[in-house]
């Protein structure tokens, strides 16, 4: 799958927001990316995966070792090291429609500035929310 931009997601036990996060992806106005996650938990639960199944934009890097999130996010790392773009996700984030779109267009800005070699690091704020938004 060829994308510009590709989002790390590790996944952990139960995740109650999974849909309403990939719902949020289904939504960007930027379609060119691919969701690459990886469970920190063998024994995760076959639902999340069969939720993951549904959406085209996601990829699976099979693993089955717990390691942490940290050493899970540094194994998807390795994964999409030829991605010439990289976000980072929770599981329980929602995303504004144009997020990616935005940070995309934010990075090119911040090449065409400084040098198309050069590594940029982009963030964006947050809001804090409940569980029901």
């Amino acid at each position: 799958m060829s994308a510009d931009i590709t989002v790390l997601l590790s996944i952990y036990r139960t995740a109650p927001f999974l849909k309403e996060f990939l719902e949020s992806l289904k939504r960007q106005t930027c379609r060119s990316f691919r969701l690459l996650c990886r469970f920190d938990d063998p024994t995760d639960n076959a639902e999340n995966r069969e939720l993951l199944k549904k959406y085209e934009f996601t990829e699976i890097l099979e693993d089955e070792s717990h390691c942490g999130v940290v050493e899970t996010y540094n194994r998807l790392l390795k994964s999409a090291r030829t991605a010439p773009y990289i976000m980072f996700a929770d599981q329980d984030d929602i995303w504004h429609p144009d997020k990616i779109e935005s940070a995309l267009a934010e990075m090119k800005r911040a090449e065409s500035e400084f040098s198309p070699a050069a590594p940029i690091l982009c963030h964006s704020d947050l809001r804090v929310v409940s569980e029901d938004l």
